[in-house]
């Protein structure tokens, strides 16, 4: 799993579409940009916020991550780890801080309405396929 730590310039560059691949939705970048107001223009933020997707990712069984940022330092990385360690035990009350639909977006499984995780079960189609 890889935690990208998400400054508002870097948001920007992906709701516009110029990071093939990456997608920031509306709701998100407006978050980065009330965030990035702040007096440490939105670091601690994006930390805690990594250290949230640690613990959820420990929580999910997984064995590792790779973190990354734009001109992140050591000592942020630091921080990640040990506060994501610290949150790990309640990684699922933090999954809802990452709810950042695409709007009209396609997902391929349906969703549990109590965790916010992907079920087993294939979401109902809610558009036709276009006619080839």
């Amino acid at each position: 799993m890889d935690i990208y730590v998400l400054s508002y310039p870097a948001a920007r560059a992906m709701h516009d579409n110029q990071v093939p691949g990456c997608v920031v939705t509306d709701k998100l970048l407006a978050q980065l940009r009330e965030e990035s107001n702040s007096v440490d223009r939105g670091k601690a933020a994006r930390l805690d916020r990594a250290a949230k997707m640690y613990a959820i990712a420990k929580g999910m069984g997984f064995n590792g991550v790779y973190i990354s940022g734009q001109g992140l330092p050591y000592e942020s990385v630091e921080y990640i780890i040990a506060k994501g360690q610290e949150l790990a035990p309640e990684w699922v009350k933090y999954l809802q801080d990452f709810e950042y639909p695409q709007e009209n977006g396609f997902y391929y499984f349906e969703k549990d309405k109590n965790t916010g995780l992907n079920l087993e079960k294939h979401a109902p189609k809610l558009q036709k396929s276009p006619g080839l």
